[in-house]
């Protein structure tokens, strides 16, 4: 039997205790690591519309509520009576808008998508792909290069 430094015997590798504090932390880490890519991901994803609510001005409208301009000078222009004060655009839309717009257009279709509630379930499309992938991705960091039969405690 071996023996260490200081005359205490080292039991052989198949009698060794599984020892969470080495064995998990690499887990732990891609474990975050994905999650902190999706969350950054989402991000991404939401960043065009939330640049176009902080030019507009609607992305506090949520917290403040229905508000109005007590300027004089605001941007607001009466209609007169029996006038037609539109007048139409000055130039087409560049192909650059285009493919903004139909791309806006897609990605407005898909997040409708996702709201869909299945008959009798209480979680829309969205919830329930959230929670399969964060089911998934906990599954493959348990059971990825697991040694459940000779360490039955990591499962």
């Amino acid at each position: 039997m071996a023996v260490d430094e200081n005359g205490i015997p080292i039991p052989p590798e198949e009698l060794q205790i599984y020892n969470s504090s080495l064995q998990d932390p690499p887990y732990a880490k891609k474990f975050a690591f994905v999650w902190v890519a999706a969350a950054a991901f989402c991000v991404l994803l939401a960043s065009p519309r939330l640049w176009r609510s902080l030019r507009s001005g609607r992305f506090f409208a949520g917290v403040r509520g229905i508000g109005e301009d007590f300027e004089r000078d605001s941007k607001y222009e009466s209609v007169l009576a029996g006038g037609n004060n539109y007048s139409p655009p000055s130039s087409s839309p560049t192909t650059k808008q285009r493919i903004a717009t139909i791309v806006r257009g897609w990605c407005s279709a898909l997040i409708t998508w996702s709201l869909y509630s299945p008959p009798l379930l209480r979680l829309d499309v969205g919830h329930i792909l959230l929670i399969i992938g964060y089911l998934v991705t906990l599954i493959i960091c348990v059971l990825r290069e697991a040694e459940l039969i000779t360490n039955a405690n990591r499962a």
